[in-house]
């Protein structure tokens, strides 16, 4: 499954939560061009949208308002439009390439021969739906309907080079967190000579899935890395994932622990630290769409009052998580009104013991999102 549905800059949570694509990565360049040609195959080959319903039915006289693929993808996308779910043409997309591969699975032809690919479904518009695939795609639609991710109902969504699995109420993946992985990357390229012959560890604060942290771990095989989460059902789909994905418990492990009352000893202390807290203003979060607040962990969203709750607890923590014979630095995803906050505050506020502000990097939609902290020796 590929990842052709994105949440666009992070405070899309507060901006309807659009799904869009990252520009300019080739799948989403090749994605664009296909998703132009199925529309175009559809509206030029096919017709125009429909203007009645087709109805088949099950072996019980059930009847369903559509009866091929391209019929059932329009009606899923007017039903999704009615209640106002974004990119809802992809969501149906997304929905029914789903219900038939479950289908297919549940009928033991779940092989990948089988698997109907989201990219085939253009190339099928024809090809008539059997029962079972109808009723799960209608029982799909009807929990897009009411905003539930995209993500959550597919249970699973790509992230970098590999598949997570997703489950409520776990934050789901986006495209500004790759970013993040991007840059704690190069910073640990730069550094990579001090670990050619020992283990590299490195701190995860707020796992969530995992992704960060299993990015991380699956690039550099000599890394160790630790997530840790406030919430049980995180730190248990992170290990799972690092299960699934063929990682040892020494290359990646979580366990249940807030910023404020970790503590490592000193012969473990780690090499890098990276985070993506909870960081929505408190104020804010009564601007966030349906799809994030009404499903996701408001504690993994919400960072307090001014969203800087637990940045706070990262901050005072660096000299005692970060040893010094190792990069010395953390890299955190935070609200755009963050990092020059953060610089005051680090400054002239906090004074943390040889923390450093060595600034911020802009996200791919031009918004300051990711800030780099060092400690020094």
């Amino acid at each position: 499954m590929r990842r052709y549905m994105h949440l666009m800059c992070m405070y899309s949570y507060s901006t309807a939560a659009a799904f869009l694509t990252k520009p300019g990565s080739p799948s989403v360049i090749k994605h664009t061009r296909w998703l132009g040609n199925f529309q175009s195959n559809f509206t030029f080959r096919f017709g125009s949208s429909l203007s009645s319903s087709h109805a088949n039915e099950d072996g019980s006289g059930h009847s369903f308002p559509f009866e091929t693929i391209r019929q059932a993808i329009e009606y899923g996308t007017r039903i999704l439009m009615d209640y106002e779910v974004t990119e809802p043409d992809i969501s149906a997309l997304h929905l029914l390439s789903h219900a038939m591969n479950e289908v297919a699975d549940n009928a033991g032809r779940g092989d990948e021969q089988f698997k109907v690919k989201f990219s085939e479904l253009g190339s099928m518009p024809r090809r008539a739906l059997v029962a079972d695939e109808s009723k799960l795609y209608l029982e799909f639609l009807e929990r897009r309907k009411n905003h539930e991710p995209i993500q959550y109902i597919l249970g699973e969504w790509d992230f970098m080079d590999f598949t997570l699995v997703c489950r409520k109420p776990t934050l789901c993946p986006r495209p500004e967190t790759e970013e993040l992985v991007e840059f704690i990357c190069k910073d640990i390229d730069t550094n990579i000579k001090l670990f050619d012959q020992r283990t590299m560890r490195v701190l995860d604060v707020g796992c969530g899935t995992g992704a960060i942290g299993l990015a991380i771990a699956r690039k550099y095989p000599n890394a160790s890395v630790i997530g840790i989460d406030k919430c049980d059902k995180a730190v248990a789909l992170s290990n799972e994932n690092a299960r699934l994905l063929g990682l040892s418990h020494d290359s990646y492990t979580a366990c249940i622990s807030t910023a404020d009352k970790f503590h490592v000893m000193n012969d473990q202390k780690f090499h890098f630290v990276v985070s993506n807290p909870p960081y929505i203003p408190l104020n804010d979060m009564t601007a966030l769409s349906k799809d994030v607040i009404d499903h996701e962990d408001y504690d993994a969203l919400c960072g307090g009052t001014d969203g800087l709750d637990v940045v706070r607890d990262i901050i005072n923590q660096l000299p005692n998580w970060l040893a010094d014979d190792g990069g010395r630095s953390c890299w955190m995803e935070v609200d755009t009104s963050h990092p020059k906050i953060i610089e005051k505050i680090i400054s002239n506020d906090m004074k943390v013991d040889n923390v450093i502000f060595d600034g911020y990097k802009q996200d791919f939609c031009g918004r300051d999102r990711f800030i780099k902290l060092s400690v020094l020796t």
